[in-house]
């Protein structure tokens, strides 16, 4: 039975490249789709599941340049 991995911000340039290595590692991805800042929200989505190793890659981040 393979691990479980839930990732957090699993949309962004990071997510997506761990995601597809953790995949090929063997492991069953569960990607949160829930707003963190809804705690309502990520306890219905998150519900009756278990989970092995988490990763929290989900950030507010912006890139500007002068």
């Amino acid at each position: 039975m393979s691990k479980k991995l839930l990732v957090t911000g699993s949309l962004g340039f990071t997510g997506q490249h761990l995601i597809a290595e953790a995949q090929r590692q063997g492991l069953s991805v569960v990607e949160l789709q829930a707003d963190l800042t809804d705690v309502a929200a990520v306890r219905l989505e998150l519900a009756g599941t278990s989970f092995d190793y988490v990763i929290h890659l989900a950030a507010i981040s912006s890139v500007t340049h002068d």
